[in-house]
């Protein structure tokens, strides 16, 4: 598995030196440790070991106690170990699949929903502004009818680049629906928001898209109330023409 002969790997005495972490050595031994004393028959540890090419893997290490002696301590003890460096790139795969939308890569709803969720589980929210904006790309089915589908998913990477281009940390953009877009924006002012969504809505140089915005607590007393307002931003920018932006609904 790491690259050896059987013969030279059976006589690999120092397997520490093939552990990429301490740590991940120390449960190892952690684990060995128990089963040779009598507090557990079986054990199961993941780790990562260094093949003789350089290449990481993933491994699991099963152990079994199969006899002990009169004090407890086992006197014969089976092992298997495996590479599960595939199927834990398949978990990761499908994890990122749960939290992204795959056309874009940018976090999807349910990624944007639990970021929005976090920012008002937050302490001190009386002291702090949550800003909300929401994106719609123009036209998008019209694009789609007259230039096709791969037309529309290019329009749709436009919009996401250009909220790329735009956020910075401790921002967070998504793409929650077909056209819909979304930005979270912990902590601005209303003239960052009002600067930030008119940037917006002339960024996507090749697209046209209608930007709604609003503010906690400027606009909205809870989570569901700042989303209704923003979606009430974006409804007046769609009627007002649409490629532009509005903030405020009063």
């Amino acid at each position: 598995m790491l690259g050896y002969s059987d013969s030279s790997e059976a006589d690999l005495s120092d397997l520490k030196a093939y552990f990429v972490d301490e740590g991940e050595w120390r449960g190892y031994r952690h684990m060995v440790a128990r089963c040779l004393r009598g507090e557990i028959d079986m054990g199961q540890h993941e780790h990562r070991l260094r093949h003789r090419d350089g290449q990481v893997l993933w491994t699991v290490e099963r152990i079994a106690v199969l006899e002990r002696g009169a004090d407890g301590r086992a006197t014969m003890v089976c092992g298997a170990r495996a590479d599960i460096s595939d199927r834990l790139e398949e978990e990761r795969t499908y994890r990122w699949l749960a939290m992204h939308d795959p056309l874009t890569s940018l976090p999807n709803r349910r990624a944007f929903q639990e970021s929005l969720e976090n920012q008002f589980g937050l302490g001190g929210q009386k002291d702090r502004t949550i800003g909300l904006v929401f994106v719609d790309l123009d036209h998008l089915k019209a694009i789609n009818d007259a230039d096709g589908h791969a037309v529309g998913d290019s329009a749709l990477r436009t919009v996401a680049r250009a909220l790329e281009a735009a956020c910075h940390p401790p921002m967070t953009a998504a793409r929650i629906g077909g056209d819909e877009f979304a930005v979270l924006l912990p902590g601005v002012t209303a003239d960052e928001l009002d600067e930030f969504a008119s940037d917006l809505a002339s960024a996507a140089n090749e697209v046209s898209v209608s930007v709604g915005g609003a503010l906690f607590p400027r606009d909205a007393v809870d989570q569901p109330s700042l989303e209704k307002a923003a979606d009430a931003a974006l409804y007046r920018a769609k009627e007002s023409g649409r490629g532009r932006a509005v903030t405020t609904i009063g």
